[in-house]
């Protein structure tokens, strides 16, 4: 994750998800692909005293998230959403930011999550990320070679979990960021015979939401999933 969907996307569903996982006091916390700590230092002031501890796993590329937590005092260690090092029941609190997505091991991940914490909260995208959208409808219409990050969750919700909404509005100055946030950020490769085109129809598919100056406000709407096994 680049830092203008951080700022633009995340870190107002970061602020939503700690409101609604609200650590208690002293509570173990878990974050499972914590990006750029964005849910993390929320989770940290979250609690009033004693506040509760964090521990953050995340995957190989993101080494660089010790630094950026290093004033909270969680913990981080290199750890795969599917396959986690804990015990049973070892938090009292799981939670994960837009990082479970579509693919084999979805199921996986889910399972661990209800097996390490007691409750767990868990934001995936449906098919609310109007941005993402606008950028793969955009891929397709030009019928772009290659291939984009998958982060759609289209596996069923697990038994067991419920399901709830949560909306903002992301906003970006104009289509550059937008497509700084979407395309150069994330490192996706875009042919330069289709670049320019694929951006101009990028801007077209979110003309709805552009204002007269060029800035932005998409809406968008990701899913909660949430357990309860206390």
């Amino acid at each position: 994750m680049g830092h203008t969907l951080a700022v633009a996307v995340y870190r107002p569903l970061a602020e939503q998800l700690v409101a609604v996982a609200a650590p208690r006091p002293g509570e173990s916390v878990l974050e499972v692909s914590a990006g750029d700590g964005e849910v993390s230092r929320r989770l940290a002031g979250a609690a009033s005293e004693p506040p509760a501890t964090v521990v953050v796993a995340t995957d190989a590329l993101a080494r660089a998230l010790g630094e950026a937590i290093a004033p909270l005092e969680a913990v981080t260690l290199v750890a795969r959403a599917w396959q986690l090092p804990f015990g049973d029941g070892e938090f009292d609190l799981a939670v994960s930011l837009l990082a479970v997505v579509g693919g084999e091991r979805t199921g996986q991940a889910f399972a661990e999550l209800a097996r390490v914490a007691r409750r767990t909260e868990v934001v995936v995208w449906t098919d609310g990320a109007t941005h993402e959208k606008a950028l793969r409808d955009a891929w397709r219409e030009l019928g772009a070679p290659g291939t984009l990050p998958d982060t759609m969750l289209t596996a069923a919700t697990p038994p067991g979990w419920s399901q709830s909404e949560l909306s903002d509005v992301a906003r970006f100055d104009g289509i550059g960021q937008l497509w700084a946030g979407l395309v150069t950020e994330r490192g996706v490769a875009v042919p330069a015979a289709v670049a320019r085109a694929l951006q101009e129809r990028l801007a077209e598919n979110v003309a709805a939401f552009t204002a007269a100056d060029g800035t932005m406000r998409i809406p968008v709407r990701a899913t909660l999933l949430t357990r309860d096994g206390s």
